[in-house]
């Protein structure tokens, strides 16, 4: 194939729209179920490149989630820590241990699942059934790898209605060294960024202190190559000493702790922890609810801490009951419970007081929004408009009968089932 003809290109009044090689060449790329658009191939190259130079460097399988052509998470492939599979929503995934690939996606998708919801995925290694069973039960727009396994096929072309996005690429492709682009009808033309990135760069540690654990530099070496595909400028943040106190301390936590959170590599953390060393985890009962409602924020810390507290977005103090429970372990749970009379959209981040009130790490956000109901026509019945609906499609757009057309629904968590009206 040597073109694929796209609906529209990054919106709908924008057709003609395609993919096509350069020089004539055949696309490196098989479409075997679905029909991508033009953002969704824009993620799913951009999302390949990252995991296989990910598994060029580490050699480990690497997993991405992508969103609007930047990535919400990567990861590669290592176990997880039964905690951490609870927290990523695979505990119950039979044989997630024997399958590198799908731990690493689920690592990627567990990092940030609200970031990542409706994402691209894209795989550095052929997709088992494992894998594809964790993204069959995930809200996502598509998924590139170089290969799939029969079941694992199977198991992908069930999702959405069986127009969920398959994309096929050639594992031996390698793009020219010439990068060209557009803008407002001027080409810009330039090598391309082939910069290896490896543990070779880690070998000359400028610190008194020369050790750098095994971890540190598979998570060091995902983010640097994490930046260099989005083009960002990064902080070589394992160069700074683990005890490091003052500005340097602190400037190695705070960054440490966006790398964790963006690369979700790290085998003995979980999503939400704190660099900070009494602050073990940060969630809540719930992210999306229309007011009234009760929101419980759960924190768990060492014995060292007394007390706690939230604070919203402008710094405000929230009023909440709040309780403590001494686990098992000796770690504190502490809950505090909120109620929201008025719609909120933000950060909640705590406080804890050991010998004085401290700041954390951690932040956790909300979104209590007020449900509203308007009328759509005379003709119609009355429609609720809400913030769960994200996106409405319909595959094909037209068509002269009989013809089958597949409607597709995004929403969030909070929408149970859905159902389609016509106009009468």
């Amino acid at each position: 194939m040597k073109e694929f003809e796209l609906k529209y290109g990054c919106n709908p009044n924008q057709k003609p729209a395609k993919i096509y090689m350069h020089d004539g060449s055949e696309l490196p790329v098989e479409i075997l179920n679905g029909r991508p658009g033009y953002i969704n191939f824009l993620d799913a190259l951009n999302s390949y490149q990252l995991v296989k130079e990910l598994k060029e460097a580490l050699n480990m399988p690497a997993a991405a989630s992508f969103k609007h052509v930047s990535p919400t998470s990567a990861a590669v492939g290592t176990k997880l820590p039964e905690k951490l599979k609870k927290a990523c929503f695979v505990d119950d995934i039979e044989g997630l241990d024997d399958s590198p690939l799908a731990c690493a996606y689920a690592r990627a998708r567990g990092t940030d699942r609200l970031c990542s919801f409706g994402d691209w995925i894209a795989l550095s290694d052929t997709c088992d059934k494992v894998t594809a069973e964790i993204i069959k039960r995930e809200v996502s727009d598509g998924v590139i790898a170089p290969g799939y396994d029969d079941d694992a096929l199977e198991i992908l072309k069930s999702k959405r209605g069986g127009n969920y996005n398959i994309v096929k690429i050639d594992a031996a492709y390698v793009p020219d060294v010439q990068e060209r682009k557009q803008v407002y009808g001027v080409t810009f033309e330039q090598g391309r960024n082939n910069f290896v990135i490896n543990k070779e760069l880690l070998n000359n540690l400028v610190t008194e202190n020369k050790e750098l654990p095994e971890s540190a530099v598979r998570d060091l070496i995902i983010a640097l190559i994490i930046l260099l595909v989005i083009a960002l400028l990064g902080v070589g943040i394992y160069l700074i000493p683990e005890n490091a106190t003052g500005a340097l301390g602190s400037i190695r936590q705070t960054v440490r702790g966006a790398i964790s959170g963006l690369v979700g590599s790290d085998p003995t953390e979980a999503p939400n922890v704190s660099s900070d060393s009494h602050v073990l985890e940060f969630y809540s009962d719930k992210t999306n609810a229309y007011i009234p409602a009760d929101v419980t924020f759960y924190l768990v810390t060492d014995t060292a801490v007394t007390d706690v507290r939230l604070f919203d977005t402008d710094g405000q103090t929230l009023e909440g009951i709040v309780d403590s429970n001494v686990l098992e372990d000796g770690r504190v749970e502490w809950s505090i419970q909120v109620s929201f009379e008025t719609p909120y959209w933000g950060n909640i981040r705590p406080q804890i007081f050991t010998t004085d009130w401290e700041d954390t790490r951690v932040e956790k956000q909300i979104n209590i929004s007020e449900e509203t109901v308007m009328e759509t026509s005379t003709a119609a019945p009355t429609m609720a408009v809400v913030t769960d609906i994200l996106d409405f499609s319909a595959s094909p757009s037209q068509g002269t009968a009989p013809v089958n057309i597949a409607f597709s629904m995004t929403t969030n968590l909070n929408i149970t089932k859905v159902r389609l009206v016509d106009e009468a």
